[in-house]
């Protein structure tokens, strides 16, 4: 538990007067210990891949988990197919793979190829945290092209991306002079929240009819950063409102 608040074998080691390769030889025989315990012929229908950077640069690796426990089945190092398609491998037999309904994953194409190869039965779906990530991208994009004009804009990332909620006074100020206007990036900032109504969507048609409204009214904006993102979303349409109902 020491170990689990601090996240440091250092720290640890300090606060119970232990050594430091005592903690590291429990961390390892606890760890060693639990893939044990995990049972062979467990059946996943969830799964989920993720990507998390490390170090400086573009430096990667996968992440592969249970959606319905939340426990990380395993880590590879970088994000490439070969290096999926391994993760996938490893971690789960033939008759396994073949029982996975769903895999959740961000709309990276080598994800998508090795989990479309090896898992025949498993739907691709995109949640909400990766959908709403690119919109935010496209948010940015449109602000920092606007601002080289537009002195409003300046020192307004945040108070554009963050939730409402948890704005500041001179955050909340700030947003709500730049809704006033009719600058692009309002449009992006509307065409995201009108995009999170397919997240409430009670079946697949709701969701479908939504994403469709959605589309329209992007296309209308005829902002060309909205448009890339329009174009993404269009061909992992299934992606999207299969995982969001």
């Amino acid at each position: 538990m020491v170990l689990q608040a601090t996240q440091n074998q250092t720290k640890t080691a300090g606060l119970l007067g232990s050594k430091f390769d005592v903690v590291n030889r429990i961390m390892h025989n606890s760890v060693e210990g639990g893939l044990k315990r995990r049972l062979t012929n467990m059946k996943y229908y969830h799964l989920s891949l993720d990507e998390k950077s490390f170090k400086k640069g573009h430096n990667y690796i996968t992440v592969l988990s249970d959606s319905e426990s939340g426990i990380v089945l395993d880590v590879i190092e970088d994000r490439i197919e070969d290096a999926c398609k391994e993760l996938l491998k490893s971690q789960l037999d033939v008759e396994q793979r073949c029982t996975v309904e769903t895999i959740s994953m961000n709309m990276w194409k080598p994800f998508m190829k090795a989990a479309t190869e090896l898992l025949p039965k498993a739907k691709l779906t995109h949640d909400r945290f990766h959908l709403v990530g690119y919109l935010n991208k496209c948010i940015d994009k449109i602000r920092r092209r606007e601002v080289k004009s537009e002195d409003i804009l300046r020192h307004s990332r945040y108070a554009l991306l963050k939730n409402r909620l948890n704005l500041t006074d001179k955050q909340h100020i700030k947003f709500e002079s730049i809704m006033n206007t009719t600058l692009e990036v309002v449009k992006g900032y509307k065409i995201r929240e009108l995009f999170q109504f397919i997240f409430g969507c009670s079946d697949m048609y709701a969701a479908s009819t939504m994403f469709g409204l959605w589309t329209r009214e992007s296309v209308r904006t005829n902002v060309k950063e909205i448009l890339e993102v329009v174009e993404t979303f269009k061909a992992h349409a299934i992606g999207i409102i299969t995982v969001n109902t």
